[in-house]
């Protein structure tokens, strides 16, 4: 039996994907608006034979990016689509989620993250519909500005522009992060209960009383970005400059935790295999303080690289900008890293 426990343990220590999880500390402190964003659920992804989403509903101009599209039509991981005039979109997603486009919106199909969509421009109403009981994967939007989840049955509004990102959770509990991190490293998550809303830009800033209603959520957000002055072009290219820096900064904090990962489980198996059972002991729960923090590290990583992701993309287009290669030339470090 000890082998076994043994064995689970350095799994967990050194493994990586998607689908690890952290040991759980029992007085592990929990707040009621900033949390650390705590244990993933398991869940079962899209079947590997259906596309991660299909366009359910068009009227107007709404155009897909490799080619015209009809309602009905599949989209695949990449597949951008754009909404002109006042044009709107439905878009089911495989995991069960809907996510309906406004006018003027450009949204891609997610291909480097957790995230499902990656919103570039404009506006989107996210909706997950109650289901049965049991895991389910939370609805995730990247922006340049967020990483914003909905973890279960809900709603959420999201409006992007270049200036920032507002969010309001109109039902449900939405979460948005953005790669800031407390001292400790730990990814700063701010929770939005139905009624709360909150805008990112350069940075995070406090939650407010937002709309629970989805007309006024767009009139708000219309009010909002009234009149929003266009960034210059040189402070978007210093901004992705900066998401890269960032995100650089958490790839060696991953890399270095790996590294002391590797030396504790050899460590450890040397303990073992003299019988030194104190220092056994001791190293164990040093693998287990590691597992903990690889796994936070790899959400800040995480929520970096969407924003990198997303902010080379939604900037590629714009006049006097030139097209960045900080996300494609760090792809595979953060896929091997990430588990992507």
């Amino acid at each position: 039996m000890r082998f076994f426990a043994l064995a689970a343990l350095l799994i967990t220590a050194c493994g990586g994907g998607e689908d690890e999880r952290p040991p759980r500390s029992a007085s592990a402190p929990q707040a009621a608006v900033e949390r650390h964003a705590g244990e993933p659920v398991e869940v079962i992804g899209t079947p590997p034979d259906q596309p991660p989403a299909r366009l359910a509903r068009a009227t107007g101009d709404v155009l897909r990016s490799r080619g015209p599209i009809e309602a009905g039509a599949p989209l695949e991981a990449g597949d951008g689509l754009v909404v002109r005039g006042e044009g709107r979109a439905d878009v089911d997603l495989g995991d069960g989620g809907r996510v309906s486009l406004g006018p003027d919106t450009e949204l891609r199909i997610g291909d480097g993250g957790p995230a499902q969509v990656v919103l570039l421009e404009g506006s989107l109403h996210a909706a997950v519909p109650a289901g049965p009981a049991g895991p389910r994967p939370p609805l995730r939007i990247a922006t340049a500005h967020a990483s914003i989840d909905l973890g279960g049955s809900g709603e959420l509004f999201v409006r992007a522009h270049r200036t920032g990102t507002w969010v309001a959770s109109l039902a449900g509990l939405g979460t948005v992060a953005t790669g800031e991190v407390d001292g400790r490293r730990r990814l700063r998550v701010i929770e939005l209960p139905p009624g709360r809303a909150i805008f990112v830009g350069a940075r995070l800033a406090e939650p407010t009383d937002g709309p629970t209603r989805l007309d006024d959520a767009r009139s708000a957000a219309v009010t909002i970005f009234e009149g929003a002055a266009e960034p210059e072009a040189a402070r978007l290219t210093r901004e992705l400059d900066d998401a890269a820096s960032r995100l650089d900064e958490s790839l060696l904090w991953l890399e270095a935790e790996t590294r002391r990962g590797l030396d504790l489980t050899t460590q450890h198996r040397e303990a073992v295999r003299a019988g030194r059972a104190d220092e056994g002991m001791r190293l164990q729960r040093e693998l287990v303080t590691h597992s903990q923090q690889l796994y936070a590290l790899r959400q800040v990583a995480t929520a970096r690289w969407e924003r990198l992701h997303a902010s080379a993309l939604a900037t590629a287009h714009v006049p006097g900008t030139t097209p960045s290669t900080h996300a494609e030339t760090r792809r595979d470090r953060v896929a091997s890293l990430l588990g992507l």
